[in-house]
């Protein structure tokens, strides 16, 4: 079924169909790998994106766990800049934060070779951060297994989150 005794979804297909009872317009599943830069920045003006990646301790995007700490991740929009590095009292460098009205749509996608960035937000957290889609699209490669417990997990867990993501269209405001 792609759920957990404790509800969490385990599968796309399931969280579009989630996606259609609750109302929103058009759900799609999509491969994230598959697009190009500029085919990811045009869907993404109309678009937001559901996919899963595994979370590391501060929330970021990690490879090291391999599902384990899998979560749902919410992409709201785009950059080609760099996040600004922000430091703490010890000196080490942390993701910059952005806040709900930090928004950047470009007008036209930049050429293949700028680093692309988006906008994402994690469950549980009240606050959107700005992240490399490829450690995202690596995090969501990486998830082979989740946390063992009491969990009901699908056959192949890969079948049904790696390289899927679902794609909902935002529905217009005029």
């Amino acid at each position: 079924m792609g759920i957990t005794h404790q509800g969490e979804i385990l599968s796309v297909e399931y969280m579009a169909r989630l996606c259609v009872s609750l109302g929103l317009s058009a759900p799609s599943l999509i491969e994230p790998s598959q697009l190009r830069q500029y085919e990811l920045v045009n869907l993404l003006k109309e678009h937001v994106i559901l996919i899963v990646y595994d979370k590391d301790k501060n929330n970021e995007p990690t490879t090291r766990y391999h599902g384990e700490r899998a979560h749902w991740l919410l992409i709201t929009g785009f950059s080609f800049r760099k996040p600004l590095p922000s430091f703490s009292s010890r000196g080490r460098i942390h993701n910059h934060r952005v806040g709900d009205d930090c928004f950047y749509k470009a007008q036209k996608a930049p050429t293949e070779s700028a680093t692309l960035h988006v906008f994402a937000q994690h469950g549980r957290s009240r606050l959107r951060q700005l992240w490399s889609w490829s450690k995202i699209l690596e995090s969501n490669r990486s998830i082979v297994r989740i946390k063992p417990g009491t969990w009901i997990q699908p056959e192949n867990l890969q079948d049904h989150l790696t390289n899927k993501a679902v794609c909902i269209k935002l529905k217009s405001v005029y």
